[in-house]
């Protein structure tokens, strides 16, 4: 007769070192395939009313935005005399104003900013906002807003 020490010498065990590391690697393969079907499955399109709405107390302000792991893009709808007061963060942001005109100061310089145009706002630098006109701002946030989350 055979000890299950002798077994497992002789890899004749279901629980031999050879068959638990096959057993092994082969559950890391299946883990990462299941990984990539999860990626694959995740959503990537939206219209913009599936996105999270910000909840703003100002009814001139219609703000939706989406995550990705490092950043935050806002989908800004903002009535004439909507008032981004002054602020500064950690987020590097990028506003792009898609339609309509908009002031803005960053720091101590105040632009005007109409269709097209775009302002970069290092992390920490103050800045505000006031729409002149109905807009259509879109800011891009890095890192991402955990805030908004």
């Amino acid at each position: 007769m055979i000890s299950s020490v002798q077994k497992h010498q002789t890899n004749q065990s279901p629980l031999s070192v050879n068959s638990i590391q096959y057993q092994l690697e082969c559950f890391e393969v299946a883990l990462i395939t299941l990984q990539k079907i999860e990626i694959v499955m995740k959503k990537s399109i939206f219209e913009r009313s599936e996105l999270a709405a910000l909840t703003v107390a100002n009814p001139l302000f219609d703000v939706t935005y989406i995550h990705t792991p490092n950043i935050t893009v806002a989908f800004n709808l903002l009535k004439q005399g909507a008032e981004v007061p002054v602020h500064k963060h950690e987020h590097e942001t990028i506003d792009y104003v898609e339609e309509g005109t908009l002031q803005m100061t960053i720091g101590s310089e105040t632009h005007v900013l109409t269709r097209g145009m775009v302002a970069s706002v290092a992390s920490y630098v103050t800045h505000s906002a006031v729409a002149l006109s109905d807009c259509k701002v879109i800011n891009i946030f890095y890192p991402a807003r955990n805030d908004f989350k």
